[in-house]
């Protein structure tokens, strides 16, 4: 499933308010162009090393493992 396509989907299934608006914002941003870290800095809702790990994936191709990592 491409990133963008997954964003939409949790957001659409998630009836937790924040979540939910958490994933439209990077659903959004990722539709309208931006980097998945990209929009992920702009939330202030995680640390910037987390967006930074997730932008050496999208650089290196390896965003799944990035992601990956992140969620440890």
């Amino acid at each position: 499933v491409p990133v963008v396509k997954g964003l939409k989907i949790i957001a659409d299934c998630s009836e937790h308010v924040s979540i939910k608006s958490f994933f439209q914002f990077l659903y959004y941003e990722m539709d309208s162009g931006q980097l998945l870290s990209s929009a992920m800095n702009t939330t202030g809702r995680l640390m910037p090393e987390v967006a930074a790990l997730v932008h050496v994936g999208e650089e290196a191709g390896f965003l799944g493992g990035s992601l990956e990592k992140a969620s440890m």
